[in-house]
């Protein structure tokens, strides 16, 4: 493919190294012709003067002195006949020039003898090489683009836009900057290249329009183009229309707005693929960036008649700006926020346009002088349109989600939950309800945070090693952006900082429990012992017992975890005891894997547990219960089952030792179900938890 590349760029040069040679090979003025409010001045002499000429005398011939002679593009001419005279008097003067019998007469009927001399490089004008250049960097590009993709259609009528362009652009590089006389035959056949080129360029350009980036040929469409492109070259080649602007610019506008008729068609169908979208808008924009200043500028006044055409070769190289974005967009669009800038352009290039066309209105329309017309112009635009467009945008097209406000409401209530069953749970949903992505997927690998090259995708780097992808934000109605990227490393910020929180209020916790179990093992300890010392029989043993709870309670406090095995097994102990006191048989089943409980977790299971048991000893029918304790390394089961008289009544289900166990069910994220069925009273509490350390 290299060798291709450099194949391609060797001709283009080679051919540009002719295009030079042609127009060095233009003849130039001993003097030089100006056109000065509408009268060709000859400028001759040491001195440089100025002499208005009446005609020139080319042999024996008169050629009128009109300032079509020294005009840039010939097609703006009102008539077919006013062009081939045109042709026929560049003919005459050129062969007069040759042969040395070309001679300038002012109104004083002087005459002053005019002599071609030879062209050089140095004599070529800035315009020349601008328009050349530009058409060498076009066909570069379409070179680079077409050497090393599939031919599709797309790709193909891009590329024939890059040669209508070119053989536009460098044709009129010749006659435009020549220096005001030129052979005739071969004025006659740069215009008509420079014709071909624009037609090539416009119907390529909606070819192109209305099969990218769906590809899929549409027949009717591309008759139509081809319908259009006969219809014109009979018209013009044929001399039918009543002018060349008509018969050339008028086919360029129907083509021109065929194709953007393709590219709605497009857009409309691109609505749930976001990345296509994205590229379509930014090729949209530099196409019409690189089109409008071209249209409005020459096709639109000299197909109205109501201004004067602007300088060509200018309007020429601005086309150069739809190569480079097409580029861009293709190539590196993910680079740049394409769709903040786009946006931004699109405002610009709106703004720009409304400045045009209400100076255009105004001197049209209005006997308004440029001057004027331009101030009432911008005033026109800075009072009434920007306010305007500014409203119409906010309402049809702003994001206010976007904004900082949208992702601190969705991501902090995700955040704040306290859920430990899934690691980066919290984190994940914050992501999830910020950018509303239609597919995430947690990948076990370590990653950093990052965009797929098309903004498709984004890869978020969680605290714990593994890595978020999201895909298609906004529910596929848009791409990702590096603005994305901050909002996820602002985010995780927000995560750590909760985390921090989280951890100083446990800490926090911590250090007062354990100044209240301090307290109370020196305070209510000392007066327990002292109780002890002065009991006897049945209450000695009660004082032992509340002890030993005591002991118990204050060296559970002080742990973080508690190892499940030794949890049931004291809650075993207990219960057996006070069922033994009562007369009730107990059941225990218990089946654990090893893990830990959180000292929160302990203290309200085994509160629930004691409640469970109150309330089943409480009942004056309970003559067994049933414990069953179930657990696995994420989840806790815990049912305590137990006989009773009646389905319908009892004073339990409302009481204050239900309403506790659902309370501290809640607290610790789990689920209660107490149920009274075939007069055997139920209590089961699921409850989640944390992986084990």
């Amino acid at each position: 493919m290299y060798r291709a590349v450099a194949i391609g760029v060797a001709i283009l040069f080679a051919l540009f190294t002719l295009l030079i040679y042609s127009a060095v090979a233009l003849p130039k003025l001993d003097g030089q012709v100006t056109l000065i409010d509408g009268q060709l001045h000859l400028q001759h002499g040491s001195d440089n003067s100025s002499y208005p000429i009446r005609y020139f005398l080319a042999g024996d011939l008169q050629v009128p002195a009109t300032g079509s002679l020294v005009m840039e593009e010939p097609d703006v001419l009102p008539s077919y006949r006013a062009m081939d005279e045109l042709f026929d008097q560049h003919r005459q003067l050129y062969q007069a020039g040759i042969s040395d019998q070309l001679e300038a007469v002012d109104f004083s009927e002087n005459t002053i003898a005019i002599q071609f001399k030879q062209r050089h490089l140095a004599d070529l004008p800035w315009l020349f090489w601008l328009q050349s250049l530009c058409a060498l960097s076009a066909a570069i590009i379409c070179l680079l683009v077409w050497l090393p993709s599939h031919k599709t259609l797309a790709i193909i009528t891009f590329c024939g836009t890059g040669v209508g362009y070119a053989l536009s652009a460098a044709s009129a590089a010749i006659y435009s900057t020549r220096d005001t006389f030129i052979d005739g035959s071969w004025f006659a056949w740069l215009s008509r290249i420079n014709g071909l080129g624009t037609v090539l360029f416009v119907t390529s350009l909606a070819l192109f329009l209305w099969h990218f980036p769906n590809q899929k040929p549409r027949k009717w469409a591309i008759v139509t183009i081809a319908v259009l492109y006969l219809a014109h070259l009979i018209t013009h080649l044929g001399k039918f229309a009543p002018s060349p602007a008509e018969g050339m610019y008028a086919w360029v506008m129907v083509l021109f707005v065929f194709g953007l008729v393709g590219s709605a068609f497009q857009w409309y169908g691109t609505r749930a693929q976001p990345g296509e979208r994205v590229v379509l808008t930014w090729v949209l924009l530099s196409i019409l960036s690189g089109t409008i200043f071209f249209t409005a500028g020459m096709i639109i006044p000299v197909l109205l008649g109501t201004a004067e055409a602007s300088d060509q070769a200018l309007l020429l190289a601005t086309f150069l700006f739809m190569y480079v974005g097409i580029m861009f967009a293709v190539i590196r669009f993910r680079l740049f926020d394409i769709q903040r800038w786009s946006m931004a352009i699109w405002s610009w290039l709106l703004g720009g346009v409304a400045v045009l066309a209400c100076d255009f209105l105004l001197i049209s329309m209005l006997s308004i002088n440029a001057a004027n017309s331009l101030a009432i112009s911008l005033a026109m635009v800075g009072w009434f349109y920007f306010p305007m467009r500014q409203w119409l945008w906010n309402r049809l097209f702003s994001r206010p989600q976007q904004g900082l406000d949208h992702w601190l409401r969705e991501t902090l209530p995700q955040l704040l939950k306290r859920d430990e069953k899934i690691s980066n749970k919290q984190l994940i949903d914050a992501m999830v309800a910020v950018f509303k992505p239609l597919n995430q997927r947690l990948e076990h690998s370590i990653s950093d945070t990052r965009l797929s090259s098309n903004g498709e995708a984004l890869w978020v780097a969680l605290p714990e090693g593994q890595t978020l992808q999201l895909q298609h934000p906004d529910q596929g109605r848009r791409i990702f952006n590096r603005q994305d990227i901050e909002t996820v490393n602002l985010v995780l910020a927000l995560h750590s900082l909760i985390a921090d929180i989280e951890t100083a209020k446990q800490e926090g916790v911590m250090a007062e429990r354990h100044r209240i179990r301090r307290d109370l093992h020196d305070d209510l300890g000392a007066k327990l012992l002292r109780l002890l010392h002065q009991s006897s029989g049945e209450s000695r043993t009660l004082v032992r017992e509340a002890i030993q709870d005591l002991r118990n309670l204050l060296n559970g406090r002080h742990l973080l975890t508690v190892n499940i095995m030794t949890a049931v097994a004291d809650w075993q102990q207990k219960a057996q005891s006070r069922c033994n006191e009562c007369g009730i048989t107990l059941h225990w089943h218990h089946d654990v894997s090893p893990a830990y409980l959180g000292s929160l977790q302990h203290e309200h299971l085994e509160q629930i547990l004691q409640e469970s048991l109150s309330n089943a000893l409480r009942h004056p029918a309970t003559q067994w219960i049933n414990v069953t304790i179930n657990s696995q390394s994420n989840a806790f089961s815990l049912v305590i089952e137990n006989n009773c008289a009646s389905e319908h009544t009892t004073d339990v289900a409302t009481g204050l030792g239900i309403k506790h166990i659902r309370e501290r069910t809640a607290i610790l994220q789990g689920h209660v179900q107490i149920s009274n069925c075939n007069h055997v009273w139920c209590v089961q509490v699921d409850i989640p938890l944390a992986p084990s350390p």
